[in-house]
């Protein structure tokens, strides 16, 4: 690490500024009051998308995802390295919106006789079998409020599926979901209500199949369920009508019954199609008409032209 002790004007006298330009790791000196980034080196041109002339213009917190930027001083990382070095691991945010995970090396540099006015760091990416990293992974694949695989993981176990399914000449369907009144839930009762009635959904999707077969939310009111290994087209039917029974049950939200209604539409392979894009399209398609008439399914049909 370098010698925190040694001024600004120091440092470019031993070439700070070659040296600087010249490491592997991202390299970023930043006031430590504001955080306003004032050097930038080529590797931290490529870690973080942006050039030298643009980094200028951001602070230590425009490196960082919106939900772990500090709102006060003390709350911001950097500001944990006053008066001496620290090593810390953090997530941060690309130019693209792509968070990755990073190994930080802070230290203090005087500047213009104030003792730390500067701050140096030098970032590098973190290992994939980091903790960090898993964690990352983790939440990158599940939907925070439900628990559910998200609709990332959805379209990974569809392919994965249809590899295994085409192999062994199996059939797989794949179910699509979609809740009617919970927007009205939400404007009534309110985002907190809304959620539990989407973590009561859940709960009653997963109780419907097997512990085999997928439950993902897709985003909003939306859910998906792949079932596999079946060995009749009547095993499908069962599970729709099942979740229709189920999820048009009364919840209780806040000690107060509250009724949604569904349309459940099914795309089946190999018949409806052989790629993950298809079916999910078809099966798409299929919900929609099943929602015509509230409380139903619908297996999807080719539109005949008139």
């Amino acid at each position: 690490m370098y010698d925190s002790t040694l001024t600004s004007a120091q440092f470019k006298e031993i070439g700070f500024d070659r040296l600087f330009r010249s490491i592997r790791d991202a390299g970023v000196v930043a006031e430590t009051d504001t955080g306003q980034i004032i050097l930038w080196n080529p590797a931290a041109e490529t870690l973080f998308g942006y050039d030298a002339g643009t980094a200028r213009t951001l602070t230590l917190d425009d490196l960082l995802p919106e939900r772990l930027r500090g709102t006060e001083r003390d709350g911001r990382p950097w500001f944990q390295a006053i008066g001496h070095d620290l090593n810390l691991e953090a997530v941060a945010r690309r130019q693209n919106g792509e968070e990755v995970p990073i190994e930080v090396s802070l230290s203090p540099m005087d500047d213009e006789g104030i003792p730390g006015r500067l701050l140096l760091a030098l970032v590098r990416p973190l290992s994939p079998s980091s903790p960090l990293v898993e964690g990352i992974k983790g939440m990158a694949a599940t939907d925070p409020l439900t628990g559910l695989p998200n609709r990332l993981m959805f379209q990974d176990s569809l392919r994965q599926t249809l590899a295994y399914a085409r192999r062994h000449r199996l059939l797989v369907a794949v179910l699509f979901i979609d809740l009617d009144q919970f927007k009205r839930v939400n404007e009534t009762l309110g985002q907190v209500a809304g959620d539990q009635l989407l973590k009561a959904v859940t709960d009653r999707l997963v109780s419907c199949v097997r512990e085999y077969d997928g439950v993902f939310r897709l985003g909003g009111d939306g859910f998906s369920i792949i079932l596999t290994n079946i060995m009749e087209l009547s095993y499908v039917s069962a599970i729709a009508q099942r979740l229709i029974e189920e999820l048009s049950r009364p919840f209780v939200i806040n000690g107060l019954p509250v009724e949604v209604s569904l349309g459940v539409g099914v795309s089946l392979f190999p018949q409806d199609g052989d790629d993950a894009t298809t079916l999910f399209m078809k099966a798409d398609a299929a919900m929609y008409r099943a929602k015509e008439q509230p409380n139903t399914f619908r297996f999807y049909t080719p539109v005949t032209p008139n």
